[in-house]
């Protein structure tokens, strides 16, 4: 199955910007850097090195892991009510460059394709020591179908991460908002630096 990721051409804007690293960087799955969902019940225990903290695990009953065959290991959800909706978790091991570097490759497609195309910053920080960013993406096609995306990425040391939140034809503000909230708890922490390491209980 193909994903359709609309104007932005996700898939393709990664690939480019290993191809213009000369492939220095390395993207690997999820599967090699933990990812940890804090709604799970229980302790967790983390893994050894970097690790994903994210706040959200995605219900069943709402959610269909698909797989992206573009990117087979990035872990992908569609939404059961509008399987154009995604969410979507991506590392990029090895991964050099700024995050303002991973900004503009993503933003890159949309702003080839889409006949308006606005990115707007929410927040550029820090969490547990690791740069971040939240932006927003809104393009507007030239029949006027509508595409909103919420990115987060964290730079930790071993890899980039990646967070992403797609809406055809864009969200309601309320449901957006109740994202933006769970892309900012989400953090990097990394048991093997004691100014960086992962809370303790988990």
């Amino acid at each position: 199955m193909r994903i359709d990721w609309g104007p932005f051409g996700l898939a393709g804007s990664l690939q480019s910007a290993t191809s213009r690293r000369c492939m220095r960087s390395r993207f690997a799955g999820v599967w090699i850097i933990a990812i940890f969902f804090l709604s799970a019940s229980g302790a967790l225990a983390w893994d050894e090195g970097e690790n994903f903290a994210l706040p959200y695990e995605p219900p069943a009953a709402e959610w269909e892991p698909i797989r992206d065959p573009n990117r087979p290991d990035a872990r992908v959800w569609k939404s059961r009510q509008n399987e154009k909706a995604h969410f979507r978790i991506e590392v990029l091991r090895g991964a050099g460059g700024a995050l303002a570097e991973i900004r503009r490759t993503l933003d890159g497609p949309g702003k080839a394709s889409c006949a308006g195309f606005d990115t707007t910053t929410v927040r550029e920080s820090s969490v547990n020591g690791y740069p971040r960013i939240l932006w927003r993406t809104d393009c507007t096609r030239a029949d006027g179908a509508k595409t909103t995306l919420l990115h987060l990425a964290i730079r930790g040391r071993d890899a980039v991460y990646l967070s992403m939140r797609i809406w055809p034809g864009g969200p309601a503000s309320e449901e957006f908002e109740t994202w933006r909230e769970r892309f900012e708890r989400a953090f990097v922490c990394d048991t093997r630096s004691p100014a960086q390491g992962c809370p303790a209980g988990r």
